[in-house]
């Protein structure tokens, strides 16, 4: 079967190209750019209220590039970081984040990046053929596109031209008006990381109940539809 991954055609992100990446944490650590926040200025004269983002050379030989604007208040925030703070929190007796394939989407220059991994030790299967993962994200920007976002979620697969359910509550949102807390990300993700299996067996308990199509029938007309006005 194939995954959310292998679905996802040809995109751009906010105009820009997006490369795909898939591999060990590590690896793909490695191919992460390094930014810097620099002065938006030119000779003597800076931007009393500007900053700007900088790629730093990715090869020898290769220059900086800027990829942003940003006001002075703006905290940049690495993706290599959080990757690795997302790796941690799910390091456990049961899951290796080292034997783990995870699943990248970066921009051109870097700026924007998602990264997701399926953890099939958690698979609750329906009995429908399409078994229910739970996922590890995270999303962050260097430009203030996007905040920076990092938790887990219960996705699906439930046809082939790629469309996804998914339950996706627990998880950190942080704009970057301030510096990243790894610890207390990393608390958060490890509480709700071990609260998972107790959820998963929640999931599994409303599986086995066997319900007739008639009472499905019977609640939408008389309970639901009443609950919406109808």
């Amino acid at each position: 079967m194939p995954t959310e991954h292998d679905l996802i055609p040809p995109i751009h992100w906010l105009g820009q190209g997006v490369r795909r990446e898939t591999g060990r944490i590590n690896a793909l650590c490695e191919k992460i750019p390094v930014f810097e926040k620099m002065p938006f200025a030119l000779g003597a004269g800076e931007n009393r209220y500007y900053d700007i983002i900088v790629r730093k050379p990715l090869r020898k030989n290769e220059p900086p590039i800027p990829v942003a604007t940003v006001s002075k208040r703006y905290a940049l925030i690495q993706h290599g970081g959080i990757i690795k703070l997302l790796g941690k929190a799910i390091d456990t007796p049961k899951v290796n984040s080292q034997e783990i394939d995870f699943h990248m989407l970066i921009t051109e220059y870097g700026e924007r990046m998602y990264l997701s991994c399926l953890l099939k030790d958690y698979c609750i299967d329906p009995g429908d053929g399409h078994p229910i993962y739970l996922k590890a994200f995270c999303l962050n920007s260097v430009d203030g596109s996007s905040p920076l976002e990092i938790g887990f979620g219960w996705y699906r697969l439930v046809c082939k031209n790629g469309m996804m359910y998914g339950i996706s509550k627990k998880r950190i949102r942080q704009i970057h008006f301030k510096n990243v807390d790894s610890l207390k990300i990393l608390k958060f993700l490890n509480e709700e990381f071990n609260l998972l299996p107790q959820e998963r067996e929640v999931y599994k308990k409303w599986l086995s109940i066997k319900l007739e199509s008639q009472q499905i029938a019977t609640w939408a007309d008389q309970i639901l539809a009443g609950k919406w006005g109808c």
